[in-house]
């Protein structure tokens, strides 16, 4: 029986449950100290329209005015943007956990990415597009109710960066890592592609904000290759108990192949020196005058 090396150990489930909880609850409280930001938001959100403008990369407008006329793919959208954003992620978690390899790697850019865009929120705050005259408000427009309870708590000034796409080309990266199966790898480039298409027509984002997302994810992963060596160093007793459990579990593994050659060899050996013995105990290869002691394997001489 082999056992999983300790890299491959995942957490209980009821930790991460508490974990998510936790996070998004500090979230929460730390975005309501941050007070009444609505001005500058506005401000910022119109900066970045500009910016998109001048970039000409304002695919926001065009596809939200395409959208007011269009209701049946309006709600799917507004169904997509509502559910698939929580929901893929949390599934992606779940499989991640079940599936053992590399959670602890992929949930902690999660975490480290959540972490990077609260603290651009906190010092840059910016309205989405629905916010802006000129736009329409589609998932507010299809799901009142769900808008409200969302919106009660929720930082709607939080666009830039956009964590619908960091959290979606996450998804994206982490189902592609985990399977080579097609359809596997086919949800991991469509559900952020529909998720861009989703944040621009909807008017939660703007291209800018799809633009940093992406860019979120590409320096999370890096950013936490550096940072692990210094949580090693600044927590060194975490990393005395790994050790000592990889060196306790190392103990108790049964080695792929036992060395049984050697072992072999002397009881074949002493077999046969067994049964070449005489009746006396004599080996009949031993000179005369020698006695094989058969406990201690020592000589005794005649006459001794």
């Amino acid at each position: 029986m082999r056992l999983p090396p300790v890299a491959m150990r995942r957490p209980t489930w009821w930790t991460q449950v508490l974990l998510a909880v936790s996070f998004a609850w500090g979230y929460d409280e730390v975005r309501a100290l941050h007070g009444d930001v609505r001005h500058a938001g506005l401000a910022h959100g119109f900066d970045m329209l500009h910016l998109d403008r001048a970039m000409h990369i304002d695919w926001a407008t065009p596809f939200n005015a395409w959208l007011v006329h269009h209701d049946a793919v309006a709600d799917a959208l507004a169904g997509y943007y509502f559910v698939m954003h929580l929901g893929m992620t949390s599934l992606t978690l779940v499989v991640l956990w079940a599936h053992g390899r590399r959670y602890r790697w992929h949930r902690d850019a999660l975490l480290l990415m959540s972490v990077i865009g609260l603290a651009v929120y906190w010092l840059y705050p910016v309205a989405p597009p629905r916010l802006l005259p000129g736009f329409h408000d589609t998932v507010r427009h299809v799901l009142p109710a769900a808008y409200n309870l969302e919106a009660s708590r929720a930082n709607v000034y939080a666009a830039v960066p956009s964590l619908h796409l960091a959290w979606a080309v996450w998804v994206g990266v982490t189902l592609w890592s985990m399977s080579r199966r097609t359809w596997v790898r086919a949800v991991a480039v469509l559900h952020p592609a529909l998720t861009t298409v989703t944040v621009l027509a909807t008017g939660n984002h703007y291209v800018a904000d799809v633009i940093s997302g992406v860019a979120l994810v590409v320096v999370a992963y890096p950013l936490l290759r550096l940072l692990a060596p210094m949580a090693e160093r600044a927590f060194p007793s975490l990393v005395v108990v790994a050790d000592e459990r990889r060196s306790d579990l190392h103990d108790r593994r049964i080695p792929q192949q036992q060395p049984l050659a050697a072992h072999v060899t002397s009881e074949v050996d002493l077999g046969l020196r067994a049964l070449c013995l005489s009746a006396h105990g004599n080996d009949p290869a031993e000179p005369e005058g020698v006695v094989r002691d058969p406990v201690a394997g020592g000589e005794l001489r005649d006459g001794a």
